[in-house]
């Protein structure tokens, strides 16, 4: 419907074509050189230094977005042990209440007021 999937023909191509050769060839050269990434370029024209400098501002930036990426994961998984204490009360009423029904509105209640307050609580 939103033709979403027509840039990975192009994406894969060029990794293919451009991509994984060029990667395959900074490491072949870096290795044989004993050399970073910029020194390598420059190896093959001074003016190549820029892609040593570009692949290094991408690596940069990569791991800034990624680690606060893994920063997120950690810290929702830490709080997805916590007990939230709406829900340890419904289970309560239910549990104590075995004989009495309930009304579901009464428990519909409970739980978006609890998820008011476990969203409110776990806010950033």
């Amino acid at each position: 419907m939103f033709f979403t999937g027509a840039f990975i023909i192009p994406y894969v191509i060029m990794l293919v074509v451009e991509g994984v050769p060029l990667f395959f060839l900074e490491l072949a050269v870096g290795q044989r050189l004993r050399q970073g990434a910029i020194g390598t370029w420059m190896t093959f024209h001074p003016y190549l230094g820029g892609l040593g400098i570009a692949s290094m501002v991408v690596s940069f930036m990569v791991g800034l977005y990624y680690n606060a990426i893994v920063a997120y994961c950690f810290w929702y998984i830490c709080n997805s042990f916590t007990v939230c204490p709406i829900y340890h009360l419904v289970t309560v009423i239910f549990a104590t209440n075995k004989n009495s029904p309930v009304s579901i509105l009464d428990a519909l209640l409970l739980v978006s007021l609890g998820l008011f307050y476990c969203e409110k609580a776990a806010s950033i």
